[in-house]
């Protein structure tokens, strides 16, 4: 493609890049702080990725003008995650979750200024402690508690036994200063008023504060970073460490929240998470994007004999093709959708919809959760497909696979997401299903992308009349609550999925439609079909006992695949160079030499 293509098509995946903020990593990008590092150890890499942190905040200045910058930050959490996993997790608990429950549950203080000055000049790093070793992620079950001492107007914070101490905060590394928020039950006057962050200095340059107890977990080697279990002895917090939000506590005990009681509370307690599935949205799809780029780069590269074919490149082959042109299609798919969700966030979207923001805090968990999926299953994918190579650290598949492993179960746990937004749509809250255009389906051709759009959008109706109709008949036939879900767990998971599919391929079909030059339309076209048709292939079965489509159709679905991949062979690279972040330490050259 000739260079007015490329722009188009870096326009499309970078749409909601920040320019400025490029400028400022690429000059991160030269410095030798920043390149990949062999052979170091678990805790000399947590060392690295704080160092790398605190001169992340001196190029690009406070972290709380980050956090009010949505378009700032996206592109920073982007550039991280391709630069270093653990330096994209790092700055996500510190920005995103220790700052953002500060910000969100503070608003308004005039006291709490020191702690962000704290945090602004990474003085200490922050870290959000919730979940705990007992009950795993659910957090309806969260028993730390915070005492209030209305004599002294202070809290008393304390663990109750082991199963409540906190699990897998970064808080393990000696001589690093913390400042924590510690999720907590406030207890006044003997009564459970509901979970609360308090602010917390978790350890200095010396070691834990008094009263504080961690111990540093073994490590996790697709994502390192120095997490620990941590416990709280009888330790005093001064009045201030509360964030009360919007209830109100007086000196003498007297307590008002005007959400209601302590399931409310929950409920907005744990809303600094939709920040934290947002950026890891984001963090996933660019780690999507690079491992796409770079597997297709190296398969046009590496050239190869057969007995039946002269030297050629691996490209050529339909047995590269095909996963290689399924992750350049996931990724712009992806790409689009959580660019969307990007837009929506900060308010930046030209065309909102109603359905979008209706349920738009669920629909970002929903992104994060196929986005995890996804780049754990392309980079495992486009690791293989480049055999040997795909095998060294610096070549990134091994990190990005961590990256989507170990944020399926990070700030919310990915199946739970799915599952508990599943139960919501099955009951209509904040939902409708699609209504599909498509008449005699069994009749139409099945490549073309709008077409395929609407069995999309069927299969998704279908499965969510499924869903709702077996949950109504249970509860009919007084099948107890959970049984009734249970059986049918897995007919949400499908059904979510779909639902994320048909969303993901509308965003890109409208950035197609947006593309001026007609060249680079028409292979993000061909790439939308391509991702319809390889779900709608992996979903035959439904198809077919629905009768929507006829065993001639689905024959002829491996005959279409071919077909795409001889279109978009011609443009592959070009595809995949547009999808490499501008001013990223990963470029497309010199990655595969095991000596690089």
């Amino acid at each position: 493609m000739d260079d007015i293509t490329q722009r188009d098509l870096r326009s499309l995946v970078h749409a909601t890049a920040d320019q400025s903020t490029l400028d400022c990593l690429a000059g991160l990008s030269a410095e030798s702080l920043f390149d990949h590092r062999d052979g170091l150890g678990n805790e000399e890499v947590c060392r690295l990725t704080y160092r790398r942190l605190r001169r992340l905040g001196e190029q690009l200045g406070p972290s709380s003008k980050l956090l009010a910058d949505p378009s700032r930050l996206f592109t920073t959490l982007e550039w991280c995650s391709v630069t270093s996993p653990s330096l994209f997790l790092a700055t996500t608990l510190h920005t995103c979750l220790g700052l953002g429950a500060i910000d969100e549950f503070g608003a308004g203080r005039d006291d709490i200024g020191d702690w962000i000055g704290e945090l602004d000049s990474m003085n200490s790093f922050g870290s959000l402690l919730v979940t705990e070793t007992g009950l795993g992620n659910s957090h309806i079950g969260i028993r730390t508690e915070a005492v209030h001492d209305p004599l002294t107007g202070e809290f008393v914070l304390h663990t109750p036994d082991a199963q409540a101490a906190k699990l897998m905060p970064n808080v393990g590394l000696d001589g690093v200063r913390k400042l924590g928020v510690v999720y907590a039950r406030l207890l006044t006057s003997g009564e459970d008023r509901g979970v609360f962050g308090f602010v917390v200095p978790i350890r200095d340059e010396n070691g834990p504060l008094p009263g504080v107890s961690i111990t540093a977990l073994p490590e996790v080697p697709f994502l390192p970073l120095d997490y620990a279990t941590i416990g709280f002895d009888r330790v005093r917090i001064s009045a201030r460490s509360l964030l009360h939000d919007s209830a109100r506590l007086e000196p003498d005990g007297r307590f008002h929240d005007p959400l209601g009681g302590p399931e409310e509370r929950l409920l907005r307690s744990l809303d600094v998470r939709h920040r934290a599935w947002a950026a890891s949205a984001a963090a996933l799809a660019a780690a999507i994007r690079t491992t796409a780029a770079l597997a297709v780069r190296f398969a046009a590269d590496r050239r190869t004999l057969s007995r039946s074919a002269p030297e050629q490149p691996v490209l050529s082959y339909r047995s590269q093709q095909l996963p290689l042109f399924d992750a350049l299609a996931q990724s712009y798919a992806l790409t689009s959708l959580v660019n969307r969700v990007k837009r929506e966030w900060s308010g930046a979207a030209s065309d909102p919809d109603p359905s979008w923001s209706s349920g738009f805090r669920r629909t970002i968990g929903l992104v994060k959760a196929h986005c995890g999926a996804a780049a754990e299953r392309i980079a495992s994918e486009c690791g293989q497909r480049c055999g040997s190579h795909g095998m060294f650290a610096v070549n990134r598949f091994v990190g990005y696979l961590g990256l989507g492993h170990v944020l399926g179960p990070a700030a919310g746990d990915s199946r739970l997401i799915t599952l508990e937004a599943a139960r919501a749509m099955a009951a209509g809250t904040a939902y409708r299903p699609p209504s599909p255009r498509i008449t005699q389906p069994n009749r139409r051709d099945v490549s073309q992308p709008r077409i395929a759009l609407d069995l999309i959008a069927l299969r998704e109706r279908g499965l969510h009349e499924t869903l709702a109709d077996g949950m109504r008949t249970a509860v009919r036939r007084g099948q107890p609550p959970f049984e009734a879900w249970n059986n049918r767990s897995w007919l949400a998971s499908e059904f979510v999925e779909t639902h994320v599919t048909r969303l993901a391929l509308e965003a890109l079909l409208a950035d197609a439609d947006r593309l001026r030059d007609g060249r680079g339309k028409d292979a993000v076209t061909r790439l939308a079909s391509f991702f319809a048709l390889r779900h709608i292939a992996g979903n035959s079965g439904w198809y077919l006992a629905e009768e929507v489509l006829t065993p001639q159709q689905v024959r002829m679905i491996p005959v279409a695949l071919n077909l795409l991949c001889e279109r978009i062979h011609p443009d592959a690279v070009s595809l995949a160079d547009a999808l490499l972040l501008p001013g990223s330490t990963v470029t497309a050259a010199a990655q595969f030499s095991p000596s690089s």
